[in-house]
């Protein structure tokens, strides 16, 4: 390139060139430079510059149907490109941080802030070139540790923090429904999706304590009506469907801040709960994960003040729980993910562990596979298509984003995040990109679209 430059945009034009804009360079800054890239003739050539510098923000750009580029980089300005004149025009929008720039079917773009305080949602046409502003969004407003359940019709219901109205969002045009309100705010809760098609929230704090409701939500009435719930208050507890149909809660913080080994049964048939068998350790902010042979792995935690380096394994059929082996490092807030192979892979937790542990169902044993490149605690993996786990944000890097491949056991560096968040939801989108709700780092964390 002709200048130097990081935290930049390239995009592909309809001519096959390549533009490059913005970005931070060392000496000079924030940059309104911009260049093109002839593949034909491995050559580079300035073109116009923008009509101004975003300042503090990695800028995000996408080509638009009648072949001119949008540009957005955090400030109340976008640039549209047009590769015909090679010239920039500066288009005057609401402030918003770190807007994820979401080109629909239609040829409109959407404009999702994606940090707090940013919260109106905007559309550009691009004929005749104009925006619409579409009002604040409630569902990314001070959503910390919220849950995205996606739901039989293609939308994606947001449920938890600080408010008791809940969302519905439709991914194919980024347009979100308010629901009716839940029985109360939740946050550390779990949401289950059930055979019917029903969602099962549990628990969560509720007025800063652990709650001992649940509701459910009814797509069919898009509504949500109070349940009986499993005796006592929990939050940060894990819930997983088992193959019979029902859920097995398991664990978390009681009512006076200490940690549970409890486990129950919902079976949806009749509302009802039953006791089933007792950890062996108390747990709360451990993981649950389903195994191929529908018994339950349980992962580390923490037992009031200390983390743990401990596993249990469940078994619906007897409702019992047998010890799972000792992993090398303490973990919790880490995740766990089940591989296609069947195998478990836990990431990340409490330690400032890197080191990556796999578990073999088979075999009931834990292996090291590698390490990731810096710690995460609080973050979100996302299993890919490719079979790589995209591994995003956490404590107490939470811009960093990186890629890990199970069968190497090896992690590769990806760009920053826009902006920062710990305890967030990521969900694969049928687009193959990935969506990253709430959270929090440097205020409540809005929405981000990662591509691939």
């Amino acid at each position: 390139m002709r200048t130097a430059r990081s935290r930049h945009v390239a995009v592909l034009l309809g001519s096959g060139e390549v533009l490059v804009a913005g970005g931070e360079n060392r000496e000079a800054g924030w940059l309104t430079e911009a260049e093109l890239y002839d593949p034909a003739t491995n050559a580079w050539r300035s073109t116009g510059a923008m009509t101004h510098t975003g300042g503090w923000m990695t800028p995000s750009a996408t080509l638009l149907s009648t072949g001119k580029v949008l540009l957005a980089d955090g400030s109340d300005t976008l640039e549209l490109y047009d590769p015909a004149s090679g010239t920039w025009a500066g288009k005057f929008v609401a402030e918003r941080a770190g807007p994820a720039l979401v080109a629909l079917a239609s040829g409109e773009v959407v404009l999702l802030p994606s940090d707090w305080g940013f919260f109106s949602v905007q559309r550009f046409q691009p004929t005749p070139e104009t925006f619409r502003d579409e009002g604040p969004s409630p569902w990314i407003q001070e959503r910390l540790s919220p849950t995205v359940t996606p739901l039989a019709t293609g939308r994606f219901l947001v449920v938890g923090s600080l408010s008791d109205v809940t969302e519905l969002v439709d991914p194919t045009t980024w347009r979100w429904t308010p629901t009716p309100p839940m029985s109360r705010p939740r946050q550390g809760h779990t949401a289950t999706l059930l055979p019917s098609g029903r969602v099962l929230a549990v628990g969560g704090l509720w007025n800063q304590a652990p709650d001992d409701t649940a509701d459910l939500y009814d797509p069919a009435s898009g509504t949500w009506s109070p349940t009986t719930a499993p005796e006592g208050a929990r939050a940060w507890h894990t819930a997983t469907l088992l193959p019979s149909g029902q859920v097995l809660v398991v664990g978390g913080l009681t009512a006076d801040f200490t940690s549970s080994a409890s486990a129950w049964l919902y079976d949806p048939a009749s509302g009802t709960w039953t006791a089933t068998g007792a950890l062996a350790d108390k747990r709360a902010r451990h993981t649950a994960t389903l195994l191929a042979s529908g018994q339950v792995l349980v992962v580390g935690g923490r037992d009031d003040d200390r983390a743990l380096a401990t596993a249990e394994r469940y078994d619906p059929a007897s409702g019992t729980w047998s010890p799972a082996g000792r992993l090398s490092a303490v973990r919790a807030r880490h995740t766990a993910t089940r591989l296609p192979s069947g195998e478990v892979v836990v990431l990340g937790g409490s330690d400032q562990a890197t080191e990556v542990e796999v578990y073999d169902p088979a075999a009931g044993t834990w292996s090291p596979r590698g390490e990731l490149l810096v710690p995460h605690e609080g973050h979100s993996v996302t299993p890919m298509p490719s079979g790589d786990l995209l591994v995003i944000g956490g404590d107490p890097l939470p811009r960093t984003v990186e890629r890990y491949t199970p069968g190497a056991g090896t992690s590769t560096a990806l760009p920053d995040a826009a902006t920062p968040r710990t305890d967030h939801a990521a969900v694969l989108l049928p687009s193959g990109q990935v969506w990253v709700v709430g959270g929090f780092a440097q205020g409540f964390g809005g929405s981000m679209l990662y591509t691939p």
